[in-house]
């Protein structure tokens, strides 16, 4: 997924794979279509892939029989592939995903057998680092930031996984808050201890168009394997006294118009209201007291698409068991 289109990149061409495809798609749902984008450099089946910032990168897979290393990045912008560096071993049918600004390649087939290793490519240095290797090597499973890997199996023709396992702190769930910022992104805590982070709310930012209640979450993560809740935060922004107006519909189709209620003085009911805003809305601040108190962590707030990179910390099992065979 990348900008909300979902991209196809290769495959198997019959069902026993024996011929597989270059050939790449995207598809966007608000139109309902599937468009042909460049073809990928080679045939290929099995790869991994995952949209970061403006670019799919793709790793590792099969072509004609051999397993790839080979990586490649997609530009939507140019609709180019671009070679990176390779894998630092060759492999297929690995659980992959984007997390903390990385791609992230775990698990899978390398050299013919199922292989723990686990890696991670970083865009902003075009190289890729160790991560820790998995506790049940499994292919082709799912997976998804967080970092979540979910079944698959692990001997061939085996029967289905159901287990899952965790390694914490590789999640990109966040998205760019541009009217929120932190006092500080990262803390360290000894057990038992709890610290206070100044979360500032800029009402003069340019993504505060229009008067009304804003919402956020301010995401947290440590290197512990304990969860840690998120703060939620609003943004209340009303104009200025004697500087409003508003644009009201004409009643159509059976709709009733909206209007102003005087007493209160905000708009009631009606369809396709446009509200304007004049004047400038002040700086408004919030400081809410995040209190963290794992046993012994490195909290991260987390306001920002392009967060200070953290290291995976050991892969555990997660408490969440596949109810049903995943495939």
């Amino acid at each position: 997924m990348l900008d909300g289109k979902l991209y196809m990149i290769g495959g198997c061409t019959d069902t026993s794979c024996g011929s597989v495809a270059k050939a790449a798609a995207a598809y966007d749902p608000a139109t309902d279509q599937w468009t042909s984008i460049a073809a990928y450099p080679k045939p290929v089946s099995f790869a991994s892939c995952a949209g970061i910032e403006d670019k799919i990168y793709c790793a590792g897979g099969m072509s004609q029989g051999d397993e790839l290393a080979d990586t490649y990045a997609y530009d939507p912008g140019t609709d180019t592939w671009t070679q990176v560096a390779d894998l630092p071993a060759p492999r297929w049918g690995a659980e992959s995903a984007a997390a903390n600004g990385q791609f992230l390649v775990v698990s899978g087939v390398s050299g013919n057998a199922l292989d723990n290793k686990a890696y991670a490519f970083a865009p902003g240095t075009g190289g890729w680092s160790a991560l820790p290797n998995v506790n049940v090597p499994s292919t082709p499973g799912g997976a998804a930031a967080g970092f979540y890997k979910v079944g698959g199996i692990n001997t061939p023709g085996g029967a289905p996984l159901a287990s899952v396992e965790l390694l914490p702190g590789c999640s990109q769930e966040t998205s760019d808050i541009s009217w929120l910022s932190e006092s500080t992104q990262r803390v360290t805590l000894a057990p038992g201890a709890s610290t206070t982070v100044d979360v500032s709310l800029d009402a003069s930012d340019a993504a505060v168009n229009q008067p009304g209640s804003y919402t956020a979450r301010l995401s947290l993560g440590s290197d512990t394997p304990y969860a840690l809740p998120a703060v939620p935060v609003t943004l209340t922004v009303t104009p200025p006294h004697g500087r409003r107006r508003y644009l009201l519909p004409l009643a159509r189709r059976g709709r009733q118009p909206a209007h102003r209620d005087r007493r209160q003085g905000r708009l009631q009911a009606g369809h396709g209201v446009r509200q304007d805003q004049e004047g400038t809305v002040g700086h408004q601040r919030l400081h809410p007291g995040a209190q963290v108190t794992p046993r012994r962590s490195k909290g991260r707030a987390a306001g920002s698409q392009r967060p200070a990179q953290r290291a995976c910390q050991a892969w555990y099992a997660s408490s969440a068991i596949i109810p049903a065979s995943p495939w």
